[in-house]
């Protein structure tokens, strides 16, 4: 009976192996990605259990390559997942999600870009004289497909290595971490660095990027580099700052 077991699973390999090399992956999957918005250009199979996507468009984010697969830890607990990979400049970005009915559970997230490529992007972020780098994890997220309304998760964003360039010399601004728990229905969030600290909420609403904004940063003047302090319309040297307005568009109000 073992011996019996163990052939048949062999043939099932070999049966999933020639049924991979046989079927035609880009008659089927690009009406999938057609039908989503995005444009792929080229679709390819790898020997092992993957696609390899060519020339991906999707609104005004372009990526040169992305390789999708199953993601294997999540189907032997028989939660089955996709593993994303895309490769943007020198940074390697990571998902893995699953859909179940109308939700969407993003298990595990990582993010990398220089804000130099963010400004492609934005036009606000362009006009900013900042250098660095961001980072975003995200774990055991769940969101609505249609909406893009979350109902758990968790948030991690990082900007490292900033260099603010104004005037003669370019001023080093300390590595500022933001931290988001979804609880009670809102966004909790934390601000955190060696120069400022803040908390507050995001509501969620319909669509998502008009989700309201609140929240206050505290931080002391003392310890903003010098060619920042000019900007401050406060003279006081612990200088507080409240946040409204939407995500999209927050509005900043002196205390």
């Amino acid at each position: 009976m073992k011996r019996f077991l163990m052939l048949f699973a062999l043939f099932l390999c070999f049966l999933l192996v020639f049924l991979w090399l046989r079927w035609q992956a880009e008659p089927w999957v690009q009406p999938l990605f057609k039908e989503a918005g995005i444009e792929v250009i080229k679709v390819e199979k790898e020997l092992w259990p993957a696609l390899r996507l060519q020339g991906i468009r999707w609104q005004n984010v372009v990526l040169d390559e992305a390789v999708i697969s199953p993601a294997w830890w999540q189907l032997m607990t028989f939660n089955p997942a996709v593993s994303l990979k895309v490769q943007m400049g020198d940074f390697t970005q990571n998902i893995t999600v699953s859909q179940t009915d109308a939700m969407i559970d993003v298990s595990d997230a990582k993010f990398q870009i220089s804000l130099e490529m963010l400004k492609e992007y934005d036009p606000m972020l362009a006009m900013l004289p900042m250098d660095g780098y961001a980072s975003l994890e995200v774990s055991d997220l769940e969101l609505d497909a249609q909406t893009w309304i979350a109902s758990r998760g968790h948030f991690l964003f990082d900007l490292s290595n900033l260099h603010l360039s104004l005037g003669q010399e370019a001023s080093i601004i300390p590595d500022v971490a933001i931290d988001a728990d979804f609880e009670q229905g809102m966004w909790h969030w934390k601000l955190s660095s060696d120069i400022f600290k803040g908390e507050g909420l995001v509501k969620q609403t319909v669509p998502i990027q008009n989700s309201t904004l609140s929240g206050k940063i505290s931080f002391e003047k003392k310890n903003i580099p010098t060619a920042l302090q000019m900007f401050l319309p406060v003279q006081k040297e612990q200088v507080n700052i409240q946040i409204t307005g939407t995500v999209t568009a927050p509005i900043v109000k002196w205390l």
